[in-house]
């Protein structure tokens, strides 16, 4: 995985860099090999090592039309500091919230901190729900279980998230055919809309494929895919998972280091702007 690398004096390159660009005096299709390779080795916007340096991508898609942002959980703890997030170019967080029927308050609490800070320091937001499906006592009964979970949890304290709510579908320990786990998310998603939520799902292309029939009805929700190219090319996105069309969100990363956040890695994001701007 690529960790990105900041410094201070990356946003007046990118700005200086979108000037030229704005003036034409950069190539409309490629961006110099040896310019972007700099901006990428340190740029607050960029997030990605210099290994990165050949790789080309169309200044209007990178520049234009992806957002970045992160994901954080527990492991990421409660000391970030999210100026330091948001002044690194980071727009959006999404924030584990709870898991399964049951998570330790101390960890809701933290997440609690990550999203009222995150926030307050000018970042939208939105939380996320890892499932972990279950036929028992039913498919329907397990799944409005953990959406109840969810649902009272956030409502409790957490500022209220600009994005749809998110169900993380892609545990290894799911003992479901395709066919429940169909319905499993089926009731999952009906849980929410009536307590007057979106639902976006977020999954790996191999996972949802194996773990979904391939009529399943779920391409109506946004798709947040994970993918983690080597290298990173923002000029060759990740493919969606069968049955959609496109992704939302695509998670290009799960080892990120981003300024204002010690310690663990982070996973790192690019949102469609038309998807950012609607929330």
């Amino acid at each position: 995985m690529d960790f990105p690398i900041v410094y201070d004096i990356a946003m007046f390159k990118f700005y200086m860099y979108k000037l030229l660009c704005l003036l034409d005096i950069v190539n409309s299709k490629k961006i110099n090999n040896n310019l972007m390779g700099n901006i990428l080795s340190d740029s607050s916007f960029g997030k990605v090592r210099s290994d990165l340096k050949n790789i080309n991508i169309k200044q209007n898609f990178f520049m234009e039309n992806l957002i970045q942002g992160i994901d954080v959980s527990r492991w990421q703890g409660t000391g970030i500091n999210w100026q330091q997030v948001k002044s690194a170019g980071y727009e959006f967080v999404f924030i584990k919230a709870t898991d399964g029927s049951a998570y330790k308050q101390a960890f809701i609490e933290g997440a609690k901190k990550q999203a009222l800070d995150a926030f307050n320091a000018g970042l939208k937001i939105g939380y996320y729900h890892f499932a972990h499906p279950s036929s028992s006592p039913s498919v329907q009964a397990d799944a409005l279980s953990e959406a109840s979970y969810f649902i009272t949890q956030i409502s409790v304290n957490f500022p209220k998230p600009n994005f749809p709510l998110v169900v993380d579908f892609e545990d290894d320990g799911m003992q479901m055919n395709a066919h429940d786990a169909d319905i499993w998310l089926t009731s999952f998603q009906q849980k929410i809309a009536n307590a007057g939520y979106e639902l976006m799902l977020y999954t790996y292309a191999v996972y949802s494929d194996q773990h979904l029939p391939s009529n399943h009805s779920h391409a109506s929700n946004p798709l947040w895919i994970a993918k983690y190219p080597k290298p990173v090319n923002l000029n060759n996105p990740a493919l969606p998972a069968h049955g959609w069309t496109e992704w939302q969100i695509w998670q290009y990363s799960e080892s990120g280091v981003v300024q204002g956040i010690s310690g663990n890695a982070v996973d790192l994001n690019v949102m469609k702007k038309d998807f950012f701007d609607k929330y």
